[in-house]
C-alpha cells in the first residue's frame, strides 16, 4: 500500500522538494486531496495562503492562517488563493499539513533559514564581486611606464603618439586608444621605468571572505569547507563525526520531518484500509517506522561491527540492519531463499537425487526423501576446515541441510 503510494506520488522526489523549500521558504504546505478513492498529495505555494476577506487578528486570521484566538498553538484551518486562477477557498485543517521552521510553536508562519542573514549574504556577495573586479581589472593592464624628469605635456605626447586612435567626445573631451589596452602612462619624473601593476592586498581580501564564509556556516553549524569549498582550514575528522554541532542541528531537523511524514504514511495506510485492501483492524497491529539517512561519515567497518554487536545482543533485527544500510530486507530474503533452493538442489544432486522427483521445503517429507535442516556449529567439517564429503551436506548462513532416503 505505502510502496505502491510512493511510486504514484514519486515521494522521493517530492521529499527533496519539500526540504529545499523548508530551507528557501522556511515552511511549506502539503495539500491532501481525496479522489477516486485514492490520495494525492498537492503542494501549495506559500504567498497562497493568505487571509480571507475580512479576516483579521481580531477573529483569529493571520497570514492566512486561521488559529484558535484565545490559543495560538491550535490551529483551525487555512485559507488558500491561488490569485489569480481561483477567488479563494477555505482549507480544513485535516487537509493540509503545515511545516514551519525557524520559529517558535505560537507563530503562524515559517522563517526562511537565509532571513537572518541577508545582510551578510550580501555584504559577502559584493566582496566577492569587488575582489573578483579589481583581479580582472588589474589583469587588464601588463605594465605601467613611468616617464621621470618630463612634464605632464610631453607625456601625454608620448601617450598620443603611441595611441592608435584619437578623437574627441561628444562632451568636449579628447580621448586616445590603444588596441592593447595594456599600459598606463604616468608622470614620474627623470628618465623611464617600466613596473608590473600592484597585485593589491589580495590576502587580505580572501582573509575577509573567509571570515564571512564562517559567519554563514555558522548559522547551521556547519564547518567553513562546506560554503566555501575550501578545505584548507578544516579538521574533517571533527566535522563529520557524531555529536558535531553540524551533526546535532541535521538530527533535530530529520526528527521534527520523521513526524510528519509518519503522520503522512499514517493517513496513506487508513485509506488503504478504508479501500479495502486489508482489514481495518490491523491498524492498530501496524506501527509505521520512519527512519532518516545517517548525518555522518563513519567508518564501514566500524559500523559494521557496531551493527553485529547489536545484532548479537537482540538490539537491531536483521530487517532494521538492513534498512539502515538503505536496503530492502524483502529483497534480501527473496534473494536468500533462491540462493537456499539452488544449493539444497546440488546436495540432492551430489546423492544421485533428482530435484524433479518433488518440490518440498525444508523438513518436508515428499515420496520416499525427507529433507532435513541443522542448525548449529560446524560439525561435519574436517582438519582442513572442509565438509566430509561422505556427509554431503549443504550448508547455508550457518544452517547444513541433509537429503536423505525416508524411513
Amino acid at each position: 500500500c505505502i510502496d505502491d503510494w510512493i511510486d504514484k506520488e514519486d515521494w522521493c522526489a517530492r521529499e527533496q522538494e519539500l526540504f529545499n523549500c523548508q530551507v528557501v521558504d522556511g515552511e511549506w504546505f502539503l495539500r491532501i486531496v481525496k479522489q477516486r478513492g485514492e490520495i494525492t498529495i498537492r503542494r501549495i505555494e506559500p504567498e497562497h495562503i493568505t487571509n480571507p476577506p475580512g479576516g483579521t487578528v481580531y477573529n483569529g486570521w493571520y497570514l492566512g492562517v486561521n488559529c484558535d484566538p484565545h490559543d495560538a498553538e491550535t490551529v483551525l484551518g487555512y485559507y488558500f488563493h491561488a490569485y489569480p486562477h481561483n477567488d479563494g477557498q477555505p482549507l480544513d485543517v485535516d487537509e493540509v499539513i503545515h511545516f514551519k521552521d525557524n520559529v517558535t510553536r505560537n507563530v503562524s508562519r515559517g522563517v526562511s533559514s537565509f532571513f537572518c542573514l541577508a545582510d551578510d549574504l550580501d555584504s559577502t556577495g559584493k566582496l566577492i564581486d569587488n575582489c573578483r573586479d579589481g583581479a580582472a581589472a588589474r589583469a587588464r593592464i601588463a605594465y605601467i611606464r613611468s616617464h621621470k624628469n618630463t612634464t605632464p605635456s610631453a607625456v601625454n605626447s608620448f601617450a598620443a603618439a603611441m595611441a592608435d586612435a584619437t578623437g574627441t567626445k561628444a562632451n568636449g573631451k579628447s580621448y586616445r586608444g590603444k588596441s592593447s589596452r595594456g599600459s598606463v602612462e604616468i608622470d614620474a619624473g627623470e628618465n623611464m621605468d617600466i613596473s608590473t601593476m600592484p597585485s593589491g592586498d589580495s590576502e587580505g581580501y580572501i582573509s575577509a571572505v573567509g571570515m564571512m564564509m564562517r559567519v554563514l556556516g555558522n548559522r547551521w553549524g556547519m564547518p567553513e569547507y562546506m560554503v566555501s569549498g575550501d578545505a584548507s582550514n578544516a579538521n574533517y575528522s571533527s566535522t563529520m563525526v557524531s555529536g558535531s554541532p553540524f551533526d546535532r542541528q541535521i538530527q533535530y531537523t530529520q526528527a521534527k520531518l520523521e513526524r510528519i511524514y509518519k503522520k503522512l504514511m499514517k493517513l496513506v495506510l487508513a485509506n488503504g484500509a478504508k479501500q479495502g485492501l486489508f482489514p481495518v483492524e490491523m491498524l492498530e497491529q501496524v506501527d509505521i517506522d520512519v527512519q532518516a539517512p545517517s548525518s555522518v561519515v563513519q567508518d564501514k567497518l566500524v559500523e559494521a561491527q557496531t551493527y553485529d554487536i547489536e545484532w548479537r545482543n537482540k538490539v537491531i533485527s536483521p530487517q532494521e540492519w538492513a534498512a539502515k544500510l538503505g536496503r530492502d530486507p524483502e529483497k534480501i530474503q527473496q534473494d536468500w531463499d533462491a540462493f537456499n533452493d539452488a544449493n539444497m538442489e546440488a546436495g540432492m544432486m551430489m546423492q544421485g537425487i533428482n530435484p524433479n522427483d518433488f518440490s518440498g521445503k525444508s523438513s518436508d517429507k515428499q515420496g520416499d526423501y525427507l529433507i532435513e535442516e541443522h542448525t548449529g556449529e560446524r560439525e561435519n567439517e574436517n582438519d582442513n576446515g572442509r565438509y566430509a564429503v561422505e556427509d554431503k551436506p549443504v550448508r547455508v548462513q550457518g544452517t547444513s541441510t541433509h537429503v536423505r532416503k525416508a524411513n
